[in-house]
């Protein structure tokens, strides 16, 4: 008679535990993966690939699709891809990833890597755009005590004058950033991605960091238990 109701008692503890061992692995999971995107990013902003086609044209503003401009065959437009925009939106749940085209328009001699930045005009590309969320449903959080949904940008450029990578960031607020003023104000200090644990049940909140004045992937860390997230 009590062989029912222990093997029961057995299961149900079995079960929860690995239910636990299972939300802290995709918890793990979900960092791992933010980490991984975002080291990605540098390497494509190093080896550059430029997907437009005959068909798109480049303008002062940028890349410009359809044909209600005259086409331009690769490699004649002014418009050179300088690097990588990163956001994070929808509560710092959704990644959307995309390729930063530039075309200069100062011509003054440079004296160093934020210089030569400071003289093109950015503009995302509207060519092969990618969306996707943080993995398991994550969302990104900031390091306040309320934790609050972060939507932020991510500008990873590589500088015309030397070839070296620039990193900027900036908090979203309902409207998007304008490129080149996240380059002219230098907003290249530490920020913090803090990843929310309350829906996997894990009571450490754990995060990625990116170094301030990051210029490779090694600046994008991840954070331990006593990150301040």
């Amino acid at each position: 008679m009590l062989f029912l109701p222990v093997s029961g008692a057995l299961a149900v503890g079995i079960l929860a535990g690995a239910t636990i061992g299972i939300n802290q692995q995709r918890y793990r999971d979900s960092l791992n993966s933010l980490q991984s995107l975002l080291q990605q990013q540098y390497s494509e902003t190093t080896h550059v690939i430029n997907d437009r086609t005959d068909a798109n044209s480049c303008n002062v503003a940028g890349v410009t699709q359809g044909d209600s401009v005259a086409p331009e065959s690769r490699g004649t437009s002014e418009c050179v891809v300088v690097g990588r925009y990163i956001t994070l939106t929808g509560g710092g749940k959704t990644i959307t990833l995309s390729s930063v085209v530039g075309i200069r328009d100062l011509f003054t001699d440079p004296s160093n890597d934020l210089d030569a930045l400071k003289q093109y005009n950015l503009t995302v590309s509207p060519i092969n755009v990618q969306t996707d969320e943080v993995a398991w449903s994550a969302s990104v959080v900031d390091e306040t005590p309320s934790h609050s949904p972060q939507d932020i940008a991510i500008l990873i450029l590589r500088s015309p004058l030397t070839g070296g990578i620039r990193t900027f960031t900036s908090t979203l607020s309902g409207s998007t950033v304008p490129l080149r003023n996240l380059v002219i104000n230098e907003n290249t200090v530490e920020k913090k991605l803090c990843v929310d644990p309350s829906s996997f049940g894990v009571l450490t909140r754990l995060g990625v960091v990116i170094r301030a004045n990051a210029s490779s992937q090694a600046a994008i860390e991840l954070l331990g238990d006593n990150s301040g997230c």
